[in-house]
């Protein structure tokens, strides 16, 4: 239960509160002299401890070290994962992003005490150890001399139970048991105190039972049979543990775990499935053959039962026997209970033959759930939490995950629905990162802010302003600097050439300012702009920059905290809310100039070709150097100026590492070099999968409390570039935004050149044309050079743009090109090769048309920066 976490740390003692008074003053006898002498009982924990968690990266180990660090707050916590390594399957994927997720966000919780070691810790076996090789957990106990505690809760590898010794193929390794217990002897022999063990078995250890059975599974229960090769398994670790007590005196602590389920549980596993398919509606819950019996325990009371374990260390000194608990409800429950369950909240839609589940293939239904005495009695676990109210929250949090970002959840349509999800993130409060289960909480003034769920920040008083200022600009224009030394932006009197079209027509270039700069209090220009807010209202320009004052509390003339200026971030990276009715909208630093919009807006709405899908431009980037990244910004004549970056960027960084090393190479970016040059950028709005994508990325910034963007939008484009060229390929199609052969064309290429071709044939010649079409496809796919320019040519060819009149956030001076002649549109493609500098990556989609980020140089589309 979260508040006997938060309020009870050493709850297995609360059980003395039932026992006759003088023990309750033995105790408090013990405590005080122990609190005298500075000492704690060797095995509780403290702010001294330091943690070794295997397995940090699942479901209960990260919860444990989110829970450790709430409630105990040690010194350090060791985390040990090996991850899913180079997923190249949807599902290996979903899984994979699983424990990147949760690696995230103990690491964010964690800080600076907190480690993370990617790596599979079983060392090499004897004969095939190479000499001078350190394993890696001599390595860790050798950097942390003073762990003192140890939980090891990793499964060998994802085959485990195809098994019963947990070997792979080729593989040299010894078994992770052994290993840690070899580890344990080495500290034993060194002379230093070895950690207190606790270690995960598993329920499976009991055998498989029919309906007529006497279940609850008692920790004395005669085992002969386990129910599955994982059960026979772990049944080996729990005789490793009781051999190495009886012949060297490791002392440990079993815990035999029954189906935890909760939020953040496996994906895969069958309460996973079946919450998915209730809150989207998708599938029958459950098959009329699932009739087992098991027992369901919700992740707090596991929680506290392992907290509880970590501790406990019965009379008897050093050599005391080795000990196994049940981590149970006490309770049997079928599926089909569990579906009823979820069905009275959100009722199934479709029917039975749509399902996918797996169907039990064993007639005889069993009774599998476990006795909670012992526990009880030694550890003071009680379970908590009824099955009814886990489910709930289990549903609440299955739909915060299914409609994020505020999309979709405005209108809940059923009163059932709504009691769920107001047990999500809607009843947490915005600071409590317990409640909100890695969920982040962005300002009300984000796109991707929940209507019920949102902080408030210095831009709800402006975001209404600059809504009725550009509600006529179909483009705009803005940039942002909250310095309150501010005296002029650069690029307000400055061009690159005396023709450049820096700016767009009408009142659409805003530039966000602080309210106390220099340059607002100082400015005199003023000019009246109409039709603003419903009638005439003085605005403060910086030569055609609009002025958007913004109200920063601080105290010496900069935004006072960390969260204060990471929202300096927020216009840029999700301007959907600022400017709810333009079609684009260019970013700029201040200090960058560009040349010419109109050449702009055309980078930014091409695509790359694919006779099959219709593309677009979700986003347009500058691209980076290797240089951008070595350069750093050193004063060496005055050393002492510098100042090392945050520990949450350290940290960071170090994720970012350890992901690409673990997908081998599967994300674009290699963190060496600067993939982008993230000072502008060009954003597509009223789009959804566009607005995602910037909410990906913003919430990554918001979850890190970082306030610089540029890692954190390289490593999320390289996720989705990485989900969709797998979902490309298991779809039979080969990535074709990736290589020297991609053709860039602008955006509804395939679709005009369909309806131009079949509006040019009679009705009945339709299917005729069409495979003409394809045909024609096919040519062009496999020629290149001047075929794929004139294919080019033909694409712009489509297009009906009218500049003779220059609309309301167009450019404000005469384009350079006239693209009403065909001859014209071709001269200008033959001039220059789109395809000659792209680079794209992939943007996750939900709709049938797919979405692209494009990184260009920024020369070759007329972008300068003042400081380069």
């Amino acid at each position: 239960m979260i508040f006997s976490r938060l309020h009870s740390p050493r709850r297995f003692l609360s059980v003395s509160l039932s026992l006759p008074m003088y023990t309750i003053i033995i105790a408090l006898v013990f405590l005080i002299h122990h609190a005298k002498s500075e000492e704690l009982p060797i095995d509780y924990l403290t702010e001294e401890s330091v943690v070794l968690i295997t397995g940090a990266a699942g479901f209960l180990g990260s919860e444990l070290a989110l829970a450790l660090h709430r409630t105990y707050k040690p010194k350090q916590i060791i985390c040990v994962d090996r991850m899913t390594e180079n997923p190249m399957t949807q599902k290996e994927l979903a899984q994979f992003e699983f424990q990147r997720q949760r690696t995230f966000s103990v690491l964010q919780t964690l800080g600076s005490n907190g480690s993370f070691y990617r790596v599979d810790f079983r060392p090499m076996i004897p004969e095939y150890f190479d000499l001078g090789e350190v394993p890696v957990l001599d390595h860790i106990f050798r950097q942390h001399p003073d762990i003192t505690h140890v939980v090891h809760l990793a499964d060998p590898f994802p085959h485990a139970a195809l098994q019963v010794i947990a070997r792979e193929k080729d593989v040299p390794k010894a078994g992770m048991m052994e290993a840690l217990m070899e580890q344990f002897l080495k500290v034993q022999r060194s002379g230093q105190r070895v950690p207190h063990f606790l270690y995960a078995s598993s329920s499976e250890v009991y055998p498989s039972t029919s309906k007529n059975a006497n279940p609850p599974f008692t920790e004395t229960h005669t085992i002969s049979t386990p129910s599955s090769l994982r059960g026979a398994a772990k049944l080996i670790d729990e005789t490793l543990a009781k051999m190495y007590n009886d012949m060297h005196g490791i002392y440990s602590v079993g815990l035999r775990f029954f189906s935890v389920y909760g939020p953040w549980s496996a994906p895969g596993s069958p309460l996973f499935e079946m919450a998915e398919r209730a809150v989207t509606g998708d599938a029958i819950l459950w098959d009329e053959k699932w009739t087992d019996i098991n027992d369901f325990v919700y992740i707090d009371d596991a929680i506290d039962a392992m907290m509880a374990a970590m501790q406990f260390r019965p009379s008897g000194g050093e050599k005391t026997p080795p000990v196994v608990f049940n981590v149970a409800s006490g309770q049997g429950t079928s599926l089909q209970e569990i579906a009823a369950i979820m069905e009275k909240h959100f009722p199934h839609k479709k029917p039975l033959e749509t399902h996918e589940m797996p169907v039990q293939e064993d007639p005889n239904p069993t009774t599998s759930f476990g006795s909670t005495e012992r526990a009880e009695k030694f550890l003071g676990y009680i379970p908590r939490v009824p099955l009814e109210e886990g489910v709930v929250k289990l549903l609440a949090w299955h739909y915060d995950r299914a409609f994020p970002y505020g999309g979709g959840r405005q209108e809940i349509p059923d009163e059932r629905a709504s009691f769920v999800a107001s047990h999500g993130i809607v009843s947490c409060p915005p600071s409590d990162k317990e409640c909100l289960k890695g969920t982040p909480v962005f300002p009300c003034a984000s796109e991707c802010s929940h209507e019920v769920q949102c902080v408030d920040s210095f831009y709800d008083e402006i975001i209404g302003w600059t809504q009725a200022l550009t509600k006529k600009c179909e483009v705009v224009l803005y940039t942002i600097d909250l310095s309150n030394s501010l005296e002029s932006l650069p690029s307000a009197h400055l061009k690159i050439r005396s023709k450049s079209d820096s700016f767009v027509a009408g009142d659409c270039n805003v530039a966000f300012v602080s309210a106390n700069s220099v340059l607002y209090k100082s400015i005199s220009t003023q000019s009246s702009v109409s039709s603003f807010l419903g009638g005439s209202r003085t605005v403060q320009k910086n030569g055609e920059w609009i002025l958007a004052p913004v109200k920063i509390p601080s105290s010496d003339g900069e935004p006072a905290h960390a969260s204060e200026r990471m929202l300096s971030l927020l216009p840029k990276l999700s301007p959907g809310l600022f400017f709810s009715k333009a079609k684009r909208a260019i970013y700029i630093d201040p200090d960058i100039l560009l040349d010419n919009i109109n050449k702009l807006l055309e980078e930014a709405s091409m695509q790359p070709y694919n006779s099959d899908v219709e593309g677009r431009t979700a986003m347009l980037i500058g691209k980076g150097s290797p240089v951008d990244y070595f350069a750093q910004d050193y004063d060496y004549d005055n050393p002492q100026r510098q100042t090392l970056a945050p520990i949450e960027t350290v940290v960071q960084n170090a994720a970012y590492r350890m992901v690409r090393i673990a997908v081998a190479g599967m994300l674009f970016d290699s963190g060496f070099s600067d993939l982008m040059d993230s000072r502008w950028m060009v954003h597509a709005l009223q789009s959804d999968d566009s607005r995602l994508f910037r909410c990906d990325v913003f919430g990554e910034v918001v979850q890190w409390g970082g306030n610089t963007d540029r890692s954190a939008l390289e490593f999320i484009l390289g996720l989705h570039d990485m989900w969709s060229r797998v979902i490309a390929k298991e779809s039979d199609d080969e990535p074709w935004w990736i290589g020297e052969d991609v053709v860039t064309v602008p955006e509804g290429h395939n679709a005009s050149t369909r309806r131009r071709r079949l509006q040019e044939v009679p009705k009945e010649d339709e299917n005729s044309a069409k495979e003409e079409d394809d045909e024609d496809e096919k040519e062009d796919t496999a020629n290149d050079g001047e075929d794929r320019k004139g294919m080019q040519a033909e694409a712009v060819e489509q297009e009906e743009v009218n500049h003779e009149d220059v609309k309301r956030g167009e450019s404000s001076e005469e384009s350079d090109h006239n693209f009403d002649e065909d001859s014209d549109n071709e001269k200008v493609l033959t001039e220059r090769d789109y395809s000659s500098y792209d680079t794209w990556m992939g943007v996750l989609s939900a709709t049938s048309v797919k979405y692209f980020v494009r990184i260009v140089p920024s020369s070759e589309v007329g972008v300068v920066s003042l400081t380069d």
